[in-house]
């Protein structure tokens, strides 16, 4: 009994280190989640399926599908091999384009909430719960102008959708071929059987019944019918909800997943079916290139594909999260805010929260104790970036129901243009700002906006080493492909440069709106960019400003985020991983009263960090304790203290816990 108690005490201890160190200490780590005695194998375009199909049989697989849109096949290694060893064998294949294990997909929820909790603060924060006021959406001003469409489809790939719940039922796709079709025949000549509200790819059927309350919980968020005099309304109270579902609770898998997007692709390109959403509130920490190539060819079918950046409390730029990484241009990322309209998080004892990216992530919408649908006609509340997600998509469908002819990347445009600017969002999603509906549903069609893509607000670049800057120029109905876009910095030295949207190096694609040059900082200090757009006649010049700094090695750039005694701070630095200094950034001390050698430091690795790139805002955490005692926190950049900056942390002003 007593080393059973022994066993338990170090069994605990190892759950609450990884809790306070995250998966990236040693061992916390767990192996690459995937489906054991399956592969996803793409062949080169010039492979015919007969030749594909001797492919397999020589290595002794069994094809299980051929997934039409994207030419990927699902297969079973022959018994006795492992998924690496297959893997091998396939890259040996030189009619193989690539390879991978069919890898495990997550939900984003993870934090449902207090069920006494009644208002809809995302849609129409009034200051309930102690939020602050008009930190939401402004969904009942955008309502004034639609509240969506009925032609309008969005497909939530998730757990399922309950889809005879209350508040759904009258907004739920279907499929009128099967509806009023012969039970147990394909009456559409789709593929499947019965598939009247969608199909199930985790089950293998076509009934999309949700299993685990998460895609039911994102599809009232979308479009819950509104104006119905019970429940809630969604985003959207007019729209046609596509349930499609491929994971339960523990996750799916990415071979369900792609057969859920091939789906909605097939029933838009050959069936008509107006699929103009795909909500993806799911994610993972391993590349697909299958489901990469599966949400490509969304893009291609004109097919915004929203996406949640996930709920590590990391930033994305650092720790890759997917599919909502994925470098494709139908991918919205979407981060999740609280009702203070701060980035999401949750202190002890679960210290997570809303990942983010200046880079991987485009903006954040409302994802704090949100109450949507539940199972059985019920609510409740989840908390997450899969909350954030369903926001947007709600947000693109009542889009597309005011602008029918758009496009999806017209859409995107609009959205990003049009987010809510805010303190705690900048430098950590591209936009630095919120999703606001009224204002994405009143901008003005022809007024000219640019968006900052590289550096981002709050930058920190390094003296005499050339800087890409790129800059989105459109406006809320597509890029401006035919603007005169320059730089200019208030140094008096560094010359003014001209962007480009030509294809050319560092621009990547010609005519995308998107334009971008070289600066080569030339003065050490604080730097104002100025960024200047015309395009005349058609529209009127626009202008804006980006503050950062410049270096002359690695520095510590700000401390960010509350200082009270246990919360979180946050610690920015630049330049680390260059030729200058040792490239680690050193917590040093975290003292408590004046005992310097009680050390009490964590980290979201370990003490000392070593950065695998250069010029990249990158944040470590110092989890404080629950005690009132006054703290100092020492950090110094290469090992030396001559940049060294120190926060001190006081005493509170409220009495503390005991």
């Amino acid at each position: 009994m007593a080393s059973q108690r022994t066993v338990l005490f170090y069994l605990a201890w190892a759950c609450l280190l990884c809790l306070l160190l995250g998966p990236r200490a040693a061992f916390c780590r767990q192996k690459p989640a995937y489906r054991e005695g399956e592969l996803l194998v793409k062949f080169k375009p010039r492979v015919g399926i007969k030749a594909s199909l001797a492919s397999h049989a020589s290595v002794g697989s069994r094809l299980q599908k051929i997934f039409r849109k994207t030419r990927i096949h699902l297969v079973k290694p022959k018994s006795g091999l492992t998924t690496s060893e297959a893997i091998d064998l396939y890259e040996k294949n030189p009619d193989v384009e690539y390879v991978e294990p069919n890898r495990k997909r997550q939900p984003h929820d993870i934090f449902p909430n207090d069920v006494n909790f009644v208002e809809l603060w995302g849609l129409h924060n009034t200051g309930q719960w102690h939020g602050t006021p008009d930190a939401d959406i402004d969904a009942p001003e955008a309502w004034q102008i639609t509240t969506g469409s009925s032609d309008v489809i969005v497909a939530v790939i998730d757990t399922g959708v309950d889809y005879d719940h209350e508040d759904l039922s009258n907004n739920i796709w279907t499929n009128d071929a099967e509806l009023n079709g012969s039970p147990g025949v394909d009456d559409d000549g789709n593929g499947y059987v019965d598939d009247i509200y969608g199909f199930d790819a985790y089950s293998d059927d076509s009934d999309p019944m949700d299993g685990d309350n998460h895609g039911s919980h994102c599809a009232g968020t979308i479009g819950a019918e509104g104006n119905n005099g019970i429940g809630i309304a969604g985003v959207a109270w007019s729209v046609k909800i596509m349930a499609l579902r491929f994971m339960n609770a523990d996750g799916g898998w990415t071979s369900d997943a792609v057969e859920c997007l091939e789906y909605a692709i097939m029933m838009k390109e050959d069936f008509g079916h107006n699929v103009r959403v795909v909500n993806g509130s799911f994610g993972g920490a391993e590349y697909s290139q299958a489901e990469y190539d599966a949400i490509q060819a969304a893009g291609d079918a004109d097919i915004l594909f929203v996406a949640a950046a996930g709920n590590d409390f990391q930033d994305n730029d650092v720790h890759a999260h997917y599919p909502s990484g994925y470098d494709l241009p139908n991918i919205m990322a979407v981060a999740a805010t609280d009702r203070h309209d701060r980035l999401l998080y949750f202190d002890a004892p679960l210290f997570t929260g809303s990942n983010w990216g200046a880079a991987t992530v485009d903006l954040a919408a409302p994802g704090q104790a949100i109450l949507s649908c539940k199972r059985g006609d019920s609510y409740g509340y989840m908390s997450g970036t899969s909350m954030g997600a369903a926001y947007v998509s709600g947000l693109a469908a009542l889009i597309f129901a005011a602008n029918q002819a758009y496009s999806w990347d017209q859409v995107n445009l609009n959205i990003l243009f049009t987010v809510d600017p805010l303190e705690d969002l900048d430098g950590l999603v591209l936009t630095g700002g919120r999703i606001n509906a009224n204002s994405a549903l009143t901008c003005i069609p022809d007024q000219l906006h640019l968006l900052a893509l590289e550096p981002s607000s709050g930058f920190s670049v390094l003296k005499d080493k050339p800087t890409v800057v790129r800059v989105l120029a459109g406006t809320c109905a597509g890029p401006a492909a035919d603007a005169s876009v320059t730089v200019s910095f208030d140094t008096g030295v560094d010359p003014s440069a001209v962007l480009h949207d030509d294809g050319t190096d560092p621009d990547l694609v010609a005519g995308d709106g998107q334009y971008a040059g070289f600066w080569t900082p030339q003065v050490p200090g604080p730097v104002t960019m100025m960024v200047t757009a015309s395009a005349p006649p058609a529209y009127d010049d626009v202008s804006g400003e980006l503050l950062g700094e410049v270096a002359s090695g690695p520095t510590i750039k700000k401390f960010r985020g509350p200082k009270e005694p246990g919360t979180i701070l946050r610690i920015f630095g630049n330049g680390f991983g260059d030729t200058q200094g040792d490239g680690v950034l050193h917590i040093n001390k975290l003292t408590l009263d004046s005992t310097s050698n009680r050390i009490k430091t964590w980290t979201d690795n370990k003490i000392r960090v070593k950065l695998p790139f250069v010029n990249k805002d990158c944040d470590w955490y110092v989890h404080g304790n629950s005690t009132c005692r006054k703290r100092k926190v020492w950090v110094t950049v290469g090992g030396t203290d001559s940049n060294k900056k120190i926060l001190r942390v006081r005493k509170p002003a409220t009495t503390c816990p005991p």
